[in-house]
């Protein structure tokens, strides 16, 4: 399913600039001896995915070794934004465009990097009972199509369940053939198309944050357009405050305090969307059981190590009630106790269930996974 965008969350005790470098007090660093740490974030608006990409380093590393990863991390993202764009094709990549411009005709030659984040996909696709589905393409564009069309016009049509029940007979796993022996991806009727927007970015955030340790990285805060990675603790050894976004606004609602390493993924419904003729308003997180946007909830948060999952069961669970969405977190949980996931919703105050994990605040109710007790502010 796309996803996508995907709220900025501020790591509050660290700060998200937008200066190429900076120290704590906002000025350019200054010469400081190797064996002292140092902040500096350098920002990028050339790493692809239509989003900006900011890299904060606590490091000893000296500025010109620095830019220096900083400008391959770029380089990096902007490689993976070639294989998962699915509107332009490049002459040196074969990818997820590639993949679908030759459905019902023949396998596609792609990438290492490409298979494995199908892979990963397909696991969340299967942990997720449907949910998360980048099989949905064609149900996906025709949304596509009529929020860029609403765009121009201020306003636009909403699609008809006969348009979108006709698209919905171009989904589904068993069409998706992965030859992982010659490295070919081949797509076996004409009309599926893959959609990777939910989960492409974490995919490419994970794959940063393990080119940055193999640099010898160890604390970092990586920010791509909202998706959180940080690396390694604090320099004082204290949590990490991760903010979330009040729906509609750039302000922090609530912050939770987590240690390092961990990633925080949001998917909400009021930064992409459009303004339908009936007067309502329809976002671009489409549940696969109605095939029209989710209504369940204004954003979910999840938090785990790795970006790639994040940025997969955000999506997954904005889909989902709460009580199906703490039964995948808990299986995800069972599959992988060392990288244990925690989730964060924010739905209309009205939508409030007696829990012992939820509070009421600015007119939305909020609630989470148990883990979290104590660790959320209010």
């Amino acid at each position: 399913m796309k996803k996508i965008l995907i709220i900025l969350i501020c790591v509050l005790l660290t700060g998200c600039f937008s200066s190429s470098t900076q120290d704590e007090t906002g000025n350019p660093p200054k010469n400081t001896p190797s064996s002292e740490v140092t902040k500096t974030t350098f920002t990028s608006f050339e790493a692809g995915f239509d989003t900006v990409f900011y890299l904060t380093f606590y490091s000893t590393q000296s500025q010109q070794q620095l830019q220096s990863i900083f400008n391959e991390c770029v380089a990096m993202a902007y490689s993976y934004h070639k294989m998962f764009d699915i509107y332009n094709s490049y002459p040196d990549v074969n990818g997820i465009k590639a993949i679908n411009d030759n459905a019902g005709k023949q396998p596609v030659q792609v990438s290492s990097e490409v298979i494995e984040m199908l892979k990963l996909a397909k696991e969340i696709n299967d942990m997720s009972y449907g949910e998360f589905d980048i099989t949905y393409g064609s149900v996906l564009e025709i949304w596509h199509n009529w929020r860029e069309e609403a765009k121009d016009t201020g306003t636009g049509p909403v699609p008809n369940d006969t348009l979108l029940k006709q698209a919905e007979k171009n989904v589904g796993w068993q069409h998706v053939i992965i030859d992982e022996e010659n490295n070919t991806v081949y797509l076996d009727q004409k009309g599926i198309r893959l959609d990777v927007g939910g989960i492409a970015k974490g995919f490419t955030v994970e794959k940063i944050a393990a080119f940055l340790a193999s640099k010898g990285v160890e604390t970092a805060i990586i920010n791509f357009g909202g998706n959180n990675r940080v690396m390694g603790s604090k320099p004082d050894k204290s949590n990490w405050g991760l903010g979330i976004e009040q729906p509609g606004t750039t302000s922090a609602m609530v912050a939770i305090s987590l240690p390092g390493p961990v990633s925080a993924v949001t998917s909400g419904d009021y930064h992409r969307y459009f303004v339908s003729e009936d007067g309502n308003t329809y976002h671009h997180i489409i549940d696969p059981q109605t095939l029209f946007p989710a209504t369940h909830f204004h954003s979910v948060t999840i938090y785990t190590k790795d970006s790639g999952y994040a940025d997969a069961l955000s999506t997954s669970l904005f889909t989902m009630n709460v009580e199906e969405g703490q039964q995948l977190i808990d299986e995800f949980n069972s599959k992988y106790p060392e990288t244990p996931a925690s989730a964060v919703w924010i739905m209309d105050d009205n939508q409030a269930f007696e829990t012992e994990y939820g509070f009421k605040k600015a007119g939305y109710f909020i609630t989470y996974t148990p883990d979290l007790h104590g660790k959320i502010s209010k």
